[in-house]
């Protein structure tokens, strides 16, 4: 837990104070070190050597910061990834810098624990429970599904990693898997979401056939905020689900969850893709499942879209239109000259 407010253990850090050079870190009274990271590094090396916790480590470098350091210090501190990268080269030679990303890790559940790494920025790679999470090869291949791949080095620790990330995780309320389903429902709209007016004929069927006024998508939302999913093979929705929800998910079992949560199958929609007519399965969700407030958000980032791309068109045309007249005043003025 990263507390703003922390304070070092009273008992240890007297004991280590009788230390001289210890005194003088803690004091920030040394030359050969220029920076409050590398300050970091020397006064975590110390309190790991005294069998400090990681948690007492953790208090013992915010406390540092908030004393010497400004507010961009502090924050430093207090992200998430920040302190385990020391804690992990203090205790393991920073296993955790071959990661290509910054993170933190959940846990879910402790008989029987799950593990997600959470990229900044918030996507999300389910790393299943620990014989899964230790694998180099499970990690590996979830790992490469969200588009991150380990270096040769990251993939022979990998089980260290993997144990030192455990250490660092931070446990969290275990969700039900409809709760997860409904997380996974939640991330398909805010990224794949296209808005139809179901006053217009065959708007439904022109969304998925990915006609040129829509373009293809995986899931529709109308305006009542009823939320259509397309659970036909989605490269979309396989993809997120994978990432969310673990390699092993498949549609059926998503389809279970969505009936539970009040969701219904369509008959068979035929739509055009890629100039072929198929069939596809259709999810609907209850009215007012999206909130209006948020079908009407998406709407307008629509429209804006749609004005942009209009305007680029048209500026493309007039551009085009400016170069033939040039070439063609140049072709008449050469007719002209003589020689």
């Amino acid at each position: 837990m990263l507390n703003r407010e922390a304070y070092p253990p009273q008992i240890k850090i007297e004991e280590l104070l009788r230390i001289g050079s210890f005194r003088r870190t803690y004091e920030h009274k040394r030359d050969d070190l220029p920076s409050l990271s590398e300050y970091d590094l020397a006064l975590a090396n110390y309190a790991v050597k005294d069998d400090w916790s990681n948690q007492e480590v953790a208090d013992l470098i915010i406390a540092f910061r908030r004393r010497f350091g400004n507010e961009k210090d502090l924050k430093k501190a207090l992200r998430p990834d920040y302190i385990p990268r020391v804690l992990a080269k203090v205790r393991h030679g920073d296993m955790l810098g071959l990661l290509p990303f910054e993170f933190k890790v959940e846990q879910y559940g402790v008989q029987e624990p799950k593990f997600t790494i959470v990229i900044k920025g918030g996507e999300s790679i389910n790393m299943g429970g620990i014989s899964e999470f230790l694998s180099p090869k499970q990690a590996y291949q979830r790992l490469l599904v969200a588009k991150y791949r380990l270096s040769p080095k990251a993939f022979k620790l990998w089980p260290k990693i993997a144990a030192e990330l455990s250490l660092i995780a931070e446990v969290v309320p275990t969700l039900t898997r409809s709760e997860v389903v409904g997380q996974w429902v939640r991330d398909m709209v805010s990224h794949f979401t296209t808005v139809i007016d179901l006053n217009k004929p065959n708007s439904l069927q022109d969304a998925f056939s990915g006609n040129r006024d829509f373009g293809t998508t995986d899931v529709v939302v109308d305006r009542r905020g009823v939320l259509y999913l397309n659970l036909s093979g989605s490269a979309h929705a396989m993809l997120n689900a994978h990432i969310r929800l673990g390699q092993g998910t498949t549609m059926m079992s998503i389809a279970a969850e969505l009936a539970g949560m009040g969701f219904r199958k369509l008959p068979k929609v035929s739509v055009y893709v890629n100039g072929k007519r198929k069939q596809i399965n259709i999810w609907v969700s209850p009215e007012e499942f999206i909130s209006p407030d948020f079908v009407e958000e998406i709407g307008k980032d629509k429209e804006e879209l749609e004005e942009m791309a209009k305007e680029k068109l048209l500026s493309e045309e007039a551009e085009s239109i400016k170069n033939r007249a040039i070439r063609k005043a140049g072709e008449e003025m050469k007719d002209e000259i003589p020689f």
